[in-house]
């Protein structure tokens, strides 16, 4: 029996056999096959992630925080009745008459407690929600939905207007802007804000500074540019201030930090007043 010869010709066809798959009739070349098995399945995965994970998760946070968000105009209401009060009690400390002369700052003071006590029932139910609906922090949980990326920020509000500037400043941070013009950089202010608030300056002045890009118009860059600018002013940092009041002045003409009117020294505007008392 003759030994067949290790010919160059048979080990390129041995070395052909082994990188081919054979598939019925039909030969396939093995690193496509499996190249082309790879993406499959990594798109049935895809696939079974998103319509059997991900959009139940997201149809459920969905519902969830509208049925929170249909609570918050019954919650404001009476919040802003509570604040009502509050004022009506200033206005009578401020201007007695002879019939509220008597105990004036005694009755601010209680209408003062009654306001922080609805102010911290509103919130936390916000919150915590009413034992029929979930809270904020519950569909926060889902932050990877739409709706949960939303509540991050809502409850981040709810601490911010809470006092609690370092739970408003982690649910605040959690919170991934969308790409629109409005929504999304109001809540990066809200940010700032809050580290702000939290002493945090140099980022309080940097988020601001997000936020205005994110924003990218005349209605709202500006006033988150001149936020940023005041931070500045208040760390004497005249020079970084001044570039930024500058700035609202040439990109943001039609501003109402621009325009022209009638003051009580003749006719200025408040970026040009903030450009005079940053230059001297």
């Amino acid at each position: 029996m003759t030994k067949e010869k290790n010919t160059p010709e048979v080990q390129q066809e041995e070395t052909k056999a082994s990188k081919t798959l054979q598939l019925g009739s039909l030969k396939v070349n093995k690193t496509v096959a499996y190249s082309v098995l790879g993406v499959v399945l990594a798109a049935g995965i895809f696939v079974c992630i998103k319509y059997f994970y991900l959009n139940p998760k997201a149809d459920k946070a969905q519902t969830m925080i509208a049925k929170t968000l249909e609570q918050k105009p019954e919650l404001e209401q009476a919040l802003y009745s509570a604040l009502q009060e509050v004022q009506a009690a200033e206005q009578a400390a401020v201007n007695p008459t002879d019939s509220t002369a008597a105990g004036v700052e005694d009755t601010l003071k209680v209408k003062l407690e009654a306001y922080k006590k609805v102010a911290a029932e509103v919130y936390n139910k916000a919150l915590k929600g009413d034992g029929k609906n979930p809270g904020l922090l519950k569909i926060a949980e889902e932050s990877s939905t739409a709706a949960g990326n939303i509540a991050c920020a809502e409850a981040g509000i709810c601490y911010f207007k809470m006092g609690n500037y370092k739970e408003a400043i982690k649910y605040l941070e959690q919170f991934s802007p969308q790409g629109d013009q409005s929504v999304s950089p109001q809540y990066i202010a809200a940010l700032a804000n809050c580290y702000a608030a939290d002493k945090q300056l140099d980022k309080a002045v940097d988020t601001f500074k997000k936020a205005a890009k994110e924003a990218s118009n005349p209605t709202f860059s500006p006033l988150y540019l001149h936020e940023a600018g005041k931070l500045l002013e208040s760390q004497n940092k005249n020079e970084e201030a001044l570039a930024l009041y500058e700035q609202i002045k040439s990109e943001y003409p039609t501003s109402t930090l621009v325009v022209t009117q009638m003051g009580p020294n003749g006719l200025t505007s408040q970026i040009e007043q903030d450009i005079t008392r940053v230059s001297k």
